[in-house]
């Protein structure tokens, strides 16, 4: 057994420890209301408790730094570090090979999940029920994940495994995948499993508080809350930003299995965020807004189960796994326990609204409409990701879900989503008929827009309409919040949700433009002729070559190109196709092609430029194959990111502190 191995028995030894502890804590604290005097015990259990999650938490940190260590040195003698490193990788690609299997990814969740339950636990007070049962079911959660790791050690020895012979024979380690040789795959499974731990203890939370309510649920955890949804959405963006780059299929968002299901989450926890604030004002929503937080974390652990089951073909996908089974019994108990949860939550007749009057046109009945919307774009994409895998259990025959599924059924929740937005932001600031009047105009606007078809793109006339309007509108609410005297931090609190709906606002457009009214055209080039290929832009091609790189082990083809503008050079770049040559080691057969791709950006539109690839002196002589897209207002979407994540940024920083 390996070091990290018992390293991993041992952290998983001090989170038990951790957990019983507080459950013995628990028990005792009930005898401590009755009888003061065994205050000492309670003092001594919370004493031990704090020893051993320190303990856990500083445990799983070593394991990580070992594992991290062995990729920076190349210790082959671990079958993980064999199967996705190799001696010639680039440190920072050797250090994104941890995360680049199940097993590394599964000890960075769970090492996650210690660092938030350790800095959570030095935060706060827990002579309060609620603050031990949701650190109770915290690390529940973060044991399951630990156990799983076990299950499949990325400290397991190669002695003994198929790869021990290669090994032995002196091969150098498999190497990563070429596909995740870019370095924004260094910081894409990272952030993204940022915003799955972070969502551990607002779901914890949530149970507690179904099983027995306390008001101060929201606030204990709305930290942790934002921090989830900022960090899943970079996740997605970054994600997005990474297949534009380099798949070379010249899109952002392809409706991929993997990805919706990662995208689903965002959903929920933007559904439940909404849900907190009518919870924090007037304790509106106290039944639907813990379920979601509790879905989030569901639907979280769905989406790893998905990536790791290989029950979908997606370049996403790490195949098949031994832990898959493992999530699906997670996820069954905890719907089984949210159930019970739920039927002892609904038992004690807890209001769910309040028996005062409200207008139709109230903040609290646009937020719930916007709650509605997200669920329901949850079930779009959840139905599209599932169906398929349902009914090839029925059948035995495998079906795909098409991208006009997707688009088609989100497009009416998505307008919703616009007009609540709009009316939201405006809310306050105008008078109700005055509301009323430009609501109405503004779905008269979009109405208009899809009957008149003033482009020949659907979506765009039904879109667009709304996204400029909800812009306006959020820039004559910043404008009324800044003209308004306040304190700094008041002003800042007030302002970070008209720059996360702007940012909002701008993605769409980003997206509806970029994809509605893009232009693509097919050339084949001579070497050095230059053909226009619009916008006053050309083309030329200066050479072609072929080559094997044995650092990353690939076989590669490569072209030059210099593009122009109104004959003056603008830029200059190297698209290539390649294949990963190293499964031949072991008998199989070379994975690709992969594509790199050339991308000259301005403000308005970029021009993607993807090489098709040659197969002889013939074809060349044909002349070089290259695909050009141009993709207006692209950047719309990657500006809109910063916008929102910024507005997150601000949100909380501008919380105020104990």
């Amino acid at each position: 057994m390996t070091l990290g191995s018992i390293l991993l028995i041992i952290s998983w030894l001090a989170g038990f420890a951790s957990l019983a502890l507080l459950f013995l804590l628990d028990l005792r604290f009930n005898e401590y209301l009755k009888d003061k005097t065994i205050n000492y015990m309670i003092e001594s259990l919370k004493n031990k408790y704090t020893i051993s999650i320190r303990a856990y938490t500083l445990l799983l940190t070593s394991c990580s730094i070992l594992l991290f260590n062995a990729f920076l040195y190349s210790d082959f003698s671990l079958a993980y570090v064999f199967e996705y490193s190799s001696s010639e990788l680039l440190w920072f690609y050797k250090i994104s090979a941890f995360w680049a299997g199940t097993s590394g990814s599964l000890l960075l969740w769970a090492w996650l999940i210690s660092l938030f339950i350790w800095w959570w636990s030095e935060k706060v007070d827990f002579n309060s029920q609620f603050v031990r049962r949701t650190t109770i079911f915290s690390i529940i959660i973060g044991l399951f994940f630990l156990t799983i790791t076990l299950v499949d050690s990325p400290f397991r020895s190669i002695t003994g495994s198929v790869l021990e012979n290669l090994w032995r024979a002196g091969v150098d380690g498999m190497g990563l995948n070429p596909l995740l040789r870019d370095p924004w795959m260094v910081i894409h499974p990272p952030i993204l499993f940022v915003g799955y731990a972070a969502i551990t203890l607002p779901a914890a939370a949530a149970i507690a508080y179904l099983i027995n309510p306390d008001e101060s649920w929201e606030k204990l955890t709305r930290q942790w809350s934002r921090i989830a949804w900022i960090f899943l959405m970079a996740g997605i963006a970054i994600g997005g930003f990474w297949s534009y780059k380099v798949l070379g299929w010249g899109g952002f968002w392809a409706w991929d299995p993997v990805e919706t299901t990662s995208f689903i989450p965002w959903l929920t926890m933007t559904a439940f965020l909404h849900g907190t604030v009518q919870y924090r004002k007037n304790r509106k929503f106290n039944f639907i807004t813990p379920l979601l937080g509790i879905v989030s974390l569901l639907l979280v652990v769905y989406a790893t189960f998905v990536t790791r089951s290989g029950i979908h073909e997606s370049f996403h996908s790490f195949g098949e796994s031994a832990t898959s089974p493992f999530f699906l019994i997670f996820i069954a108990a905890v719907i089984i326990a949210t159930i019970a949860s739920a039927i002892r939550f609904i038992s004690k007749q807890i209001k769910l609204t309040g028996e005062e009057s409200i207008s139709l046109l109230s903040k609290q009945n646009l937020i719930l409409l916007t709650i509605i919307a997200f669920v329901m774009l949850t079930f779009i994409s959840l139905w599209g990701t599932t169906y398929p895998v349902i009914y090839e259990i029925l059948t035995g025959m495998k079906i795909s879900i098409e991208k006009s599924f997707f688009n088609f059924w989100s497009l009416p929740f998505t307008i919703i989503l616009f007009l609540t937005m709009w009316a939201c932001m405006l809310f306050g600031f105008l008078k109700e008929g005055l509301l009323v009047k430009t609501l109405m105009l503004l779905i008269a606007a979009t109405v208009g827009s899809i009957l008149i078809k003033p482009t020949e793109n659907f979506y765009a006339n039904a879109l667009l309409p709304s996204a400029f309007l909800v812009i306006g509108g959020v820039i004559f609410g910043l404008l009324k919040i800044i003209k308004t005297p306040r304190s700094f931090a008041r002003s800042i609190k007030l302002i970070s949700p008209y720059v996360i709906h702007l940012g909002v606002a701008f993605i769409i457009i980003g997206i509806v433009v970029s994809t509605a009214f893009q232009k693509e055209i097919f050339e084949k080039f001579n070497i050095g002729e230059n053909k226009e290929i619009g916008r006053e832009y050309g083309l030329s091609v200066t050479n072609i070559s072929a080559y094997v790189n044995w650092q990353d082990f690939t076989w590669a083809q490569k072209t030059d190109l210099f593009l122009n503008k109104n004959g003056v050079r603008v830029g200059e770049g190297n698209p290539l196709i390649y294949y990963n040559l190293r499964p031949m080691l072991w008998g199989g057969e070379s994975e690709g092609p992969f594509a790199k791709v050339y991308i000259h950006r301005t403000l308005l539109f970029d021009i993607y430029v993807a090489f098709e690839g040659v197969g002889s002196e013939e074809e060349i002589e044909q002349g070089i194959p290259l695909r050009i897209k141009m993709f207006p207002l692209v950047n719309f979407l990657w500006f809109g990111v910063i916008l929102v994540s910024l507005g997150g940024a601000l949100l909380i920083i501008s919380e105020p502190k104990k």
